[in-house]
């Protein structure tokens, strides 16, 4: 592929890979939940330090860190490729926002009608151990929704702008969060929504809606990336990669800024425990570096992905689809057989079977949607 020609009548390959990528990540950490007794601490940026899990569990919490970041990174970029490919197509700037607008009140929408009840058919206890209580859950489908209305008003500024103002979201759970205590304080539902993550009442909130909005304005910046120059943006997400992981292992060994959970020493183990509700900057040059460094990875096998059958990109073409099916199936298994707890063995099991049942869905999913016109509401999903 020549360097210059940008991804506007086809879908980019390597954004589709990765989304596939994290969604079989995520699926496992899912498994997990809904079907084992493993209880992983959150990390949350308050309350007590939590001991760490030994052997997978610890690992596969590790791992699954990846997995927010680059959802809202990658939603970002499609955000600003579909907006160049339908103003090709002739839409307005009125009928992109109206679509936008739409789409994210929808995934809103979707988080309290769908998603939630969804956690609450398995065992509630297991899955919120902390939080029998809860009522209302925030969680991530809540903030991506958020996150599209937020940014598809701020996609026609210039990059500079759109730079200066992720950096300053990103950087405000440092400076505007009160100093963490052993002892979780009740702050304001209104503020739990949009930074401070956490239960204050029967309100659970762990993706506040600020800081990952940060996330998803950077992606739009590489999509602006990819359309000017599409082989040398994923070049630079390598490079930029690189740099993210040396700036988190500079970050956590220094324990100052970028830290809201600093390390102390003792437990290497939590030296990559890192704050995720809300994001710190050590998990986000993380998680960011991994997610560029894959992405550029990608990139240079993009010639040799069969778009027709490869697994990950069959599943990143159809994120929302595979998300519910694979939450009920899920469910439904852990509801059925493991109420009382699978093994690590069975969890597996159970987690590759619902991969493999998903393929051929995903699969017939995105034939159905690619035959539906620009305007269906299918292509929302």
């Amino acid at each position: 592929m020549n360097n210059t020609i940008q991804p506007l009548s086809a879908r980019s390959l390597p954004l589709d890979a990765l989304r596939g990528i994290v969604m079989v990540i995520m699926a496992l950490r899912h498994a997990e939940i809904f079907l084992t007794s493993i209880i992983t601490p959150m990390e949350l940026w308050d309350g007590p330090m939590p001991i760490p899990k030994t052997g997978w569990p610890y690992w596969s919490r590790c791992i699954g860190h990846i997995c927010p970041t680059a959802f809202f990174f990658l939603l970002g970029t499609g955000m600003m490729l579909f907006t160049q490919s339908r103003k090709k197509m002739g839409w307005t700037n009125h009928k992109i926002l109206s679509h936008f607008i739409i789409r994210g009140g929808m995934l809103m929408l979707l988080q309290f009608f769908l998603e939630n009840p969804l956690w609450y058919f398995d065992n509630p206890s297991r899955v919120y151990p902390d939080h029998v209580q809860v009522i209302f859950y925030f969680g991530v489908l809540f903030s991506l929704g958020a996150a599209i209305i937020i940014s598809i008003l701020l996609i026609n500024l210039k990059t500079p702008a759109l730079a200066l103002i992720s950096l300053a979201i990103l950087s405000a759970p440092h400076f505007l969060l009160p100093v963490p205590t052993e002892h979780r304080i009740e702050y304001p539902v209104i503020a739990r929504i949009l930074l401070v993550a956490g239960q204050t009442d029967h309100t659970l909130v762990r993706f506040p809606i600020v800081p990952w909005c940060g996330i998803t304005i950077l992606g739009i910046i590489f999509g602006r990336l990819l359309m000017r120059n599409y082989r040398r943006a994923f070049a630079y997400a390598g490079i930029t990669g690189i740099i993210g992981i040396l700036l988190f292992v500079a970050i956590r060994l220094h324990g100052g800024f970028g830290n809201l959970r600093p390390y102390t020493g003792g437990d290497w183990r939590l030296f990559f425990f890192l704050t995720k509700m809300p994001p710190s900057i050590a998990y986000l040059t993380a998680t960011l570096g991994i997610t560029g460094i894959i992405l550029w990875i990608l990139s240079l096998f993009e010639s040799k992905f069969n778009p027709q059958n490869n697994l990950f990109i069959i599943y990143g073409k159809s994120p929302l689809f595979f998300y519910f099916m694979h939450m009920a199936l899920l469910a439904l298994f852990g509801q059925l057989f493991f109420r009382h707890g699978a093994c690590l063995a069975g969890m597996h099991l159970v987690w590759i079977a619902v991969l493999t049942v998903l393929y051929p869905c995903c699969k017939w999913y995105s034939a159905f949607k690619q035959k539906q016109s620009p305007e269906s509401l299918w292509r929302l999903l």
